[in-house]
């Protein structure tokens, strides 16, 4: 609470609603990973740039990013890509004892949903993210329910 009173402050990593980005910071690291596409592409985006200079937020910014909630809390091709993706980029980014840690956690919580479709659907994410298998994946097209 006390940075975002702040006027300004720096942070970690970002997501792409609202940022501007320093053209020289992003031919040092690259662009996007195109096989991420949907979720969590910018937040792994974001910590390869921490490395090349600061991330400012400035919490006086005013922007308008409308997502439904069932983006996140339904069993939909978006919520498939977000968690394979999460993942990934954290096998990408942190240690291999907060991945295993990340990995229990979020099929504990699938195990005790009571759909079966989120526990499939978790499953499904994990075992993608675990072996690296990015970009479409067949059985959760884009656009599809």
């Amino acid at each position: 609470d006390r940075a975002y009173s702040s006027r300004q402050f720096q942070c970690n990593d970002f997501s792409y609603v609202g940022v501007a980005m320093n053209a020289i910071h992003l031919a040092q690291v690259g662009l996007i990973d195109r096989r991420l596409f949907i979720w969590h592409d910018d937040t792994e985006h974001a910590i390869r740039l921490s490395q090349a200079g600061k991330i400012v937020c400035l919490p006086g910014a005013i922007v308008n990013h409308k997502v439904e909630d069932a983006d996140y809390n339904q069993v939909t091709w978006k919520s498939f890509y977000g968690h394979r993706n999460f993942l990934h980029m954290l096998r990408r980014h942190h240690s291999r004892r907060y991945v295993v840690f990340k990995v229990l956690a979020n099929l504990w919580r699938a195990c005790r949903a009571r759909d079966p479709r989120v526990r499939r659907l978790v499953w499904d994410a994990t075992l993608a993210g675990l072996r690296g298998q990015l970009g479409i994946d067949p059985r959760y097209r884009p656009g599809a329910g």
